[in-house]
């Protein structure tokens, strides 16, 4: 009985090892900065591009019923009610994990324009961004903007296929846990975007807080600290710390979320929309988010307790 229940938990050991290795790793008590590439392309409702054209025509293989992509070859042609859809590929995870075959951390972004605010800095304007009330290809769940996967689907800018087939690749992962806005001071979104130029000359910076909205089976990082974006000013005072204190989650003028991040986001040259390859993705972006992971991930946790196990029943 006693070598039965040995091999039962070294096998059960075996296998949670095996499963940390398909997963993302995170630093313990710690900030992690998630660097990812992400290809993107602007959806406008149907009855919008009849009503104010320019649209690209209706492409089946890349297009959802009801939607069309945003003409990149026009300037000023970003509108309320548009749908930013993205798919997400992280390169790595600073300090720990890097994406490997077989070992990836993909996600589905979509979010909607909700109003463009002029800025300061003249001609460029805010893109003011929320969880979409539709999203055009029906992955989101109600408050999310973002869902992460782990799992093996790859992809890269220069990636031929369709939008249907590459999001299917990367939903078709294990769910690992989803963001979005909740309505209050602590999270945002927003690009700046200059509308002189056209989508082809686009050189947008996107900022974005959210908050965990659903954990899935593959999550595995901790109970995430309440952080502060210290390269983002316009939603409060820079916080001199990553780290949210008590005092900055009180503050009116303070930004406190779980996961921060900037991106630049510009024109995919590898796109098949005025570009020079075959990606059904006309923009592409690049840089991190961030999160602060207190303590070991829930995989972690759970190797713990099958040991404890074990000794448990040794010691029995």
């Amino acid at each position: 009985m006693r070598n039965v229940t040995k091999t039962a938990i070294a096998g059960s050991l075996a296998l949670l090892a095996g499963s940390v290795q398909a997963l993302p790793q995170f630093a313990a008590n710690n900030a992690n900065d998630i660097y990812f590439n992400s290809l993107e392309n602007a959806y406008r409702t149907a009855a919008n591009c009849a009503a104010f054209g320019g649209c690209l025509g209706f492409d089946a293989a890349n297009d959802p019923a009801g939607w069309q992509r945003a003409n990149p070859a026009l300037a000023n042609n970003l509108m309320p009610g548009d749908v930013l859809v993205s798919i997400v590929r992280t390169q790595n995870i600073d300090p720990l994990w890097n994406s490997a075959p077989g070992d990836r951390f993909n996600g589905y972004l979509a979010q909607e324009i909700k109003a463009i605010d002029p800025v300061t800095y003249f001609p460029s304007v805010a893109l003011r961004l929320d969880n979409p009330t539709v999203d055009p290809f029906g992955v989101l769940k109600p408050g999310e903007s973002l869902r992460m996967y782990a799992g093996p689907y790859n992809f890269t800018s220069a990636t031929a296929g369709t939008t249907f087939g590459m999001i299917a690749g990367v939903t078709g992962d294990p769910f690992w846990g989803s963001f979005g806005l909740d309505g209050t001071k602590n999270t945002y979104s927003y690009n700046i975007d200059n509308p002189l130029l056209p989508g082809t000359q686009t050189k947008d910076e996107f900022f974005t807080a959210w908050n965990l909205v659903t954990k899935g089976g593959a999550y595995n990082a901790g109970n995430l600290l309440l952080v502060n974006d210290l390269n983002e000013s316009e939603h409060g005072t820079i916080n001199p710390s990553f780290l949210c204190t008590g005092a900055d989650v009180a503050d009116p003028a303070i930004s406190c979320s779980q996961i921060v991040g900037t991106a630049e986001i510009e024109f995919n040259k590898n796109s098949s929309v005025g570009g020079v390859g075959l990606s059904p993705w006309i923009y592409s972006a690049n840089d991190p988010l961030s999160i602060f992971v207190p303590e070991p991930g829930s995989l972690a946790l759970l190797g713990l307790g099958l040991t404890g196990l074990a000794l448990r029943r040794r010691s029995a």
